[in-house]
């Protein structure tokens, strides 16, 4: 059973036009794969008819003479085209005077296609306790440098807009104004899931066809979503801050580790080499249920703790992670800063100990950046330590003495029961002159087959 406290949820569905080739086989989808009534929660339709002058009308009223449909159907009727943004409003006002836990926020333009699309988003809400949006796709939005919810099929607690208010009706008729709602929750401190990630290689499967995705071909949509953008750009575009940086641009927004959701989602990810915070921003905004950033350079340290203070799954640490508990000097600074011999000194961790402090977790995601360390905690790693972990992202530096080769350390994961993902050996291209590799490496290794060995 699932463990949801609130149960009463409206799905919102505004429409224009359309009836017989979007409305009428979207709701007859969801009447088909949809229980209304459970022990878990009431669902109820709520469509917004806006500016209808086909038989939109006639065909609700019918079936809502239809006993099966008529204490689960409800519509608002506007004369006027209001647009998607002002629609969903006055829907979500509805719901909100109705007393609703939840609104389900759909396209009329959808086609549900199995029972178990509404158990997912469900489930995803119930990941943590401020998770108040759970969508399909979350995408990486470039003129905010937040993960967002597109909101064609997306349920949001009716906490949120208690909170934060309706929809921006800056950007009617549409487009824009669930961008701004996603990062509004965000800067509030909630969290937001998704079943699928753009930026990434594989993509989890959400039983919905959204039949008219390509419309962005009209025109008339086409340019209100450039003077949209443009709102977008400058509300949240800040060049000289973290969000706008290069290695958050690198990290998150171009997503160098090549990320999936199911290695992030709802598991425990140990950041080591933290850094100011782009990975550990990345996995947060992904879902993870709790990120751990191991940043022992005290200045970067700081501002890890700035940059995801918004992040309530987020905890940082000012260990260094190392082959065994002691305390090291570190050498150089910045994101170069390793173990060496240097004046700062830390306390270190080990990977062992950190697994221990999760008695309860089977496996983690751990990814590592520390300047050739990782051959010191991967290595001395015990084989019980390394079999908890199920994906590793890493950036693999080879020393300058060529003891320590990128190569080894992928023989020595693949022995581990890892199979290698990523690998992307990075080149330094002078102007003149061959390229030539500098030896740092890219790379990422799943957990052959969920196996252990």
């Amino acid at each position: 059973m699932l463990d949801i406290t609130m149960n009463r949820i409206c799905i919102i569905m505004p429409t224009y036009q359309h009836c017989d080739d979007f409305l009428k086989p979207a709701l007859e989808s969801i009447f088909k794969y949809t229980k209304f009534r459970t022990n878990e929660y009431e669902i109820d339709i709520l469509v917004v008819a806006n500016g209808c002058t086909d038989n939109t009308q006639e065909y609700i009223d019918n079936l809502k003479k239809n006993s099966e449909y008529e204490n689960v159907l409800n519509y608002l009727w506007f004369e006027d085209f209001l647009g998607y943004t002002k629609a969903t409003n006055r829907g979500i006002e509805y719901a909100i005077n109705h007393q609703y836990d939840m609104v389900l926020l759909l396209n009329n333009d959808i086609i549900i296609q199995e029972s178990y699309w509404l158990d997912i988003l469900l489930k995803q809400m119930n990941y943590h306790p401020k998770v108040g949006i759970s969508g399909v796709i979350g995408d990486m939005d470039p003129q905010v440098h937040y993960i967002v919810t597109i909101f064609f099929c997306t349920l949001i607690k009716i906490e949120l807009f208690k909170e934060l208010g309706l929809l921006d009706e800056i950007y009617s008729p549409g487009f824009g104004e669930d961008t701004q709602f996603c990062v509004n929750a965000r800067e509030k401190g909630w969290l937001i899931m998704n079943t699928i990630f753009q930026k990434e290689n594989q993509s989890l499967v959400f039983p919905i066809y959204h039949k008219s995705k390509g419309k962005m071909c009209d025109k008339n949509l086409f340019q209100n979503w450039i003077v949209n953008s443009q709102i977008l750009i400058d509300r949240y575009m800040k060049p000289d801050t973290f969000r706008w940086s290069k290695i958050f641009n690198e990290v998150t927004c171009n997503n160098s580790y090549r990320v999936n959701t199911k290695e992030i989602q709802n598991k425990i990810v140990i950041d080591i080499g933290a850094n100011v915070g782009a990975f550990t921003s990345l996995a947060a905004e992904i879902g993870a249920k709790k990120v751990i950033g191991y940043e022992p350079i005290q200045a970067n340290y700081n501002q890890l703790i700035e940059n995801t203070k918004i992040y309530p799954n987020v905890q940082a640490s000012n260990l260094a992670v190392y082959s065994d508990v002691t305390t090291v000097t570190m050498v150089g600074s910045g994101e170069h800063a390793t173990i060496g011999d240097g004046q700062d000194y830390v306390m270190t961790t080990t990977l062992e100990d950190i697994f221990n402090s999760f008695p309860e977790e089977k496996s983690f995601t751990v990814k590592l950046d520390c300047e050739g360390s990782e051959f010191d905690i991967l290595y001395s790693a015990s084989k019980k330590t390394l079999e908890k972990i199920d994906t590793i992202y890493m950036e693999i530096h080879e020393d300058a003495k060529k003891e320590r080769i990128a190569k080894h350390m992928d023989t020595y994961l693949k022995y581990h029961g890892f199979k290698q993902t990523e690998w992307h050996e990075l080149y330094w291209f002078p102007v003149n002159g061959q390229p030539f590799f500098f030896g740092t490496v890219m790379c990422k290794f799943n957990r052959e087959n969920g196996g252990r060995k």
